[in-house]
């Protein structure tokens, strides 16, 4: 898996655990949220031309 794929298993985990108390469809939108949120991030970087390596 890469970096960004982990990032965004964990993001989507963390998403996913604080949209717990909205039934059914919270987690769903907290997980696609959070690996929404690593998605942009790494996007921004690399228009950016930032090597994090």
């Amino acid at each position: 898996m890469t970096p960004t794929g982990k990032r965004m298993a964990k993001y989507a985990a963390v998403g996913a655990i604080i949209a717990i108390p909205v039934p059914i469809i919270g987690p769903i939108i907290g997980a696609a949220a959070g690996a929404g949120y690593v998605w942009w991030q790494e996007e921004k970087r690399r228009r950016e031309g930032s090597g994090r390596t």
